[in-house]
Order: structure tokens, then C-alpha cells, then sequence
């Protein structure tokens, strides 16, 4: 026997099958779609109730609400462990949306941070910022950035601290050295 003949021989064999396979009439297998009929949506529209997280302990205590989406805008409420308000988000949907996430948490169930994502609309920017708290949902630090980023300089100066006095943010300075003179 010739080599050609062989890898012939070898090439041209049906693999051996395991298992038959029936098949059943195509028509079967595919539905054909009723003309003229249109998905049905859901009965009830989905509902925005909003969040509440607690702090971790008895007596059950509010930490975070978030409250339901209403004509495109909602807050976002950081309270400490007496009740009070200490700070809010206000998020928007509406030609441009802003919308902040929970990131994480203290293990005492306070906030520890969250971001907002800001798109302005029909711009090629968007903008996050980070937020982070104490244990007592306190704000402390704020990151803003634009994205995508053009240059180095947009990211060295944009740090601001929670002003407790005035309640306000406070952009972080950047203190550059100064050559001092020597004296001879």
C-alpha cells in the first residue's frame, strides 16, 4: 500500500458516534412570531422605594437614605448616630445626570465612601467625584476629576477638606517650596 493511499484511507473514515442523534421536524424547533403582535410590557412599572442602610447595633439607628427617584431628582442623606442630618447629595437625571454610588461602609455601618458620576450632557467631559467619611458620616475628603484626563496637572490639584465650621468644601492649597537666601 501506498503512502498516499493510506493517509487517504485514514482521512476519508467517518468518526465513529457515541450516541445517535434524533432529529425532530425543523418546523417544530423554531416558533415563528405572530404578525402584528408587540411585546407586552410588564404590568406594573418598577418602583424606586429608595435605600436605607442602619448602623450595625441595637437600638436600629439611620445611617444612610437614599430616597426615591421623583421627576428626575433625589438626595442622598448621611446621618450620624443621633439622628441629625450631617450632609446631602442631590441627584439629577434630566438633560445632564448626576448619580452617587455607595462604595463602601465602616464596619459600624456609617458610609466610608461614595462617588458621583457627573455627565453635563452633550460634552466630551464627564466628572467623578470621591467622597470619603468618619464613622460618624462626617464628610472629610472630596476628589474631583475630569475625565478623560489631558494633562498631569488637572490630577495635582484637585484634594478639598470638609469644613466642619462653615460646612463647606475647602480646596486643599498646594504650598510650593521658596529658596532662602544664605547668609555669608
Amino acid at each position: 500500500m501506498r503512502m498516499q493511499d493510506s493517509l487517504t484511507e485514514k482521512y476519508d473514515k467517518k468518526p465513529k458516534v457515541q450516541k445517535e442523534i434524533k432529529n425532530k421536524p425543523l418546523e417544530k424547533q423554531i416558533e415563528t412570531p405572530k404578525q402584528n403582535e408587540l411585546p407586552k410590557p410588564p404590568s406594573k412599572p418598577m418602583e424606586d422605594n429608595g435605600s436605607k442602610y442602619y448602623y450595625t447595633g441595637q437600638p436600629k439607628r439611620l445611617s444612610v437614605e437614599i430616597t426615591p427617584w421623583n421627576d428626575g431628582s433625589r438626595q442622598v442623606k448621611f446621618y450620624n448616630p443621633s439622628g441629625q442630618c450631617v450632609y446631602t447629595i442631590d441627584d439629577k437625571k434630566m438633560s445632564y445626570s448626576s448619580v452617587t454610588h455607595i462604595t463602601s461602609f465602616h464596619p459600624n455601618g456609617a458610609a466610608n465612601s461614595v462617588q458621583t458620576n457627573m455627565n453635563p450632557g452633550a460634552s466630551r467631559y464627564w466628572y467623578e467625584t470621591t467622597t470619603t467619611f468618619d464613622i460618624d458620616n462626617t464628610p472629610l475628603w472630596q476628589i474631583r476629576q475630569q475625565l478623560p484626563v489631558e494633562s498631569v496637572s488637572q490630577t495635582l490639584n484637585n484634594k478639598y477638606f470638609w469644613n466642619k465650621q462653615t460646612q463647606s468644601w475647602v480646596k486643599q492649597e498646594i504650598i510650593q517650596e521658596q529658596s532662602v537666601p544664605l547668609r555669608e
